[in-house]
């Protein structure tokens, strides 16, 4: 996912993502990780914005309570699960079914 996001940066047409990605690809040594612990563990010692996907940013604010989202998304983009032809459960993928289900970061 974190390639999708560099490369949404930098083949962006629009002024502020091309600024981001200016200044990321000129500080490459420092401002890129290997891993999403690895950014999350800096967002959480010292002063560092980390840039990942809107998926693990909910998952990972929802279970650390030191950890916020600011702003809204970059882009947007649709998933979708395949399955073998003919399967019968596929009832069992319903986005419904599951919309209900967020875990809730509850006490902080």
């Amino acid at each position: 996912m974190l390639a999708a996001l560099l490369l949404h940066c930098q083949e962006s047409r629009l002024p502020t993502y091309q600024r981001m990605w200016a200044f990321m690809d000129s500080q490459k040594q420092t401002v890129f990780v290997k891993t999403s612990q690895e950014g999350i563990e800096l967002v959480l010692n010292g002063d560092y914005a980390f840039l990942m996907e809107s998926t693990m940013i909910d998952y990972n604010v929802q279970r650390n309570c030191d950890l916020m989202q600011v702003g809204g998304l970059l882009d947007s983009k649709g998933y979708g699960i395949g399955t073998r032809i003919g399967i019968s459960r596929t009832h069992l993928l319903s986005v419904r079914r599951y919309l209900t289900c967020r875990p809730l970061c509850v006490v902080c």
